[in-house]
């Protein structure tokens, strides 16, 4: 069986990602790893905190070697999303947990991010409301397996469901590209506290991680409905429904969601992994 340790303590989160993986993944948590340190979400980009904390959790346990984790077919993922907001600019963005933080360094409690977002959009009439939840999640290996094995990013990759596309990033590429779009990888090595600048992540760049990308349109409801899920779901209205995430259940949330689209694309990669291996 698969092992995901995944680099979050927020109960909610862990139950959606379970729930979309299936009974094939065993999921543990930071909650299961007490010393496991965490990491500050500085980076500009969901890919690149997502990736900043995959490949910290990844180098602490590759240095640990925690028998009861780190055997078999192991990987680290994390998750970073949150809520864009056309009319705000995509904001609140990265900083949506934060968003009403009066520090802007801890998360708020959903009750005043989602206050707050209400005041910012008390002029805007429902057409101009238009929002989407995006998700990006990093997939790093955490030892190498017979089944999983060593994926440098060479010519022979599976480069359709990545966010650090060979021309931005990576060796070669045209600067102003560069410039332009910067990668998550280029993201997180200047922020992952294992060092500085890309060459600090040397140990990892052909460790085979990857980011991928889910979103979910929709947009702003006017006032708060529903008591399931949690952050930004009692106002967010996904497209072709009437209902908000809160009110919709676990069961459609986990079907159409960012993070279950990111997670779909996550077993798409596995899945090609097994087969080259096979």
């Amino acid at each position: 069986m698969i092992t995901f340790i995944v680099a979050t303590r927020n109960v909610h989160k862990l139950g959606e990602i379970r729930a979309v993986l299936g009974v094939g993944a065993r999921c543990l948590s930071l909650a299961d790893l007490p010393p496991a340190p965490d990491v500050v979400e500085d980076a500009q980009t969901f890919a690149g905190n997502a990736l900043k904390k995959a490949l910290a959790l990844a180098s602490w346990l590759r240095r640990h070697r925690t028998p009861a984790f780190v055997s078999g077919v192991t990987f680290v993922m994390a998750d970073d999303s949150g809520l864009e907001v056309d009319a705000l600019d995509g904001d609140p963005g990265v900083r949506s947990a934060r968003y009403a933080s009066e520090s802007g360094d801890g998360n708020a409690p959903d009750a005043l991010n989602n206050a707050k977002l209400l005041a910012a959009l008390k002029s805007v009439q429902a057409s101009g409301r238009t929002a989407r939840f995006r998700c990006a999640i990093a997939v790093v290996p955490v030892v190498d397996s017979p089944e999983f094995p060593h994926e440098p990013g060479g010519a022979g990759a599976l480069t359709s469901p990545y966010l650090v596309p060979r021309e931005h990033g990576h060796p070669g590429a045209d600067s102003s590209a560069r410039q332009r779009h910067a990668s998550p990888l280029d993201d997180a090595s200047s922020q992952c506290g294992l060092g500085t600048g890309l060459e600090a992540l040397q140990e990892h760049a052909d460790r085979g991680e990857r980011v991928f990308e889910g979103k979910c349109e929709g947009s702003i409801a006017m006032t708060l409905s529903g008591s399931g899920g949690f952050g930004y779901d009692p106002l967010f209205i996904p497209s072709g429904f009437t209902l908000s995430f809160a009110e919709l259940g676990e069961e459609v949330k986990n079907r159409i969601s960012h993070r279950a689209r990111a997670l779909d694309l996550v077993k798409e990669h596995l899945t090609a992994l097994r087969a080259r291996a096979s």
